[in-house]
């Protein structure tokens, strides 16, 4: 597994294509492999329609264990750096880090891109529950406004040496 060095401890894991080479399993290089197997699979399988009026969906990642068991009451988390983004599948609709939006606190539109003004998504990974060498869950959940939030706990293999989502819950809905 390759990781770039300039990127922040939290994220310089997530990059499969920079100058640093990690020569063996770490919980760091673990823990970046099953965030992205869980964004990867969120972008590719649980997107919301297009009928949704999205025009960005925003990406942190956060340290908590309880990210998806429970509706949280605030979005903790750091930016996901746009050269990680840059390593999900392709979206329909663009990817950014958290910080390109923000939270206006009015009934239908509160999470917004602030560059343009758009309708977004608030996606945050959490940490991952390492259960064995193999086996790991981790959470995953999404804010679009007061009524229109949901939870995932995401159950994570890792087979030849890849980090893959088995199966996703929804464990709440608002």
């Amino acid at each position: 597994m390759r990781v770039n060095c300039n990127l922040s401890p939290i994220n310089a894991a997530l990059i499969f294509v920079a100058p640093c080479v990690v020569a063996q399993s770490t919980p760091a290089a673990d823990t970046a492999a099953i965030r992205i197997a869980a964004l990867s699979h969120w972008v590719s399988s649980l997107l919301p329609p297009p009928q949704a009026g999205l025009g960005v969906m925003c990406i942190s990642v956060s340290d908590s264990r309880v990210i998806g068991s429970r509706p949280a009451a605030e979005h903790p988390g750091t930016d996901l750096e746009v050269q990680v983004i840059g390593v999900l599948p392709s979206s329909r609709i663009p990817l950014r880090p958290s910080s390109a939006c923000a939270m206006k606190h009015e009934w239908l539109n509160p999470v917004i891109e602030v560059a343009t003004g758009q309708r977004a998504l608030w996606l945050s990974v959490g940490s991952p529950r390492i259960a064995s060498l193999s086996q790991a869950t981790i959470g995953l959940e999404t804010y679009v406004h007061g009524l229109a939030g949901l939870g995932y706990l995401c159950d994570v293999e890792r087979r030849e040496n890849n980090w893959r989502v088995t199966a996703c819950h929804r464990t709440w809905v608002s």
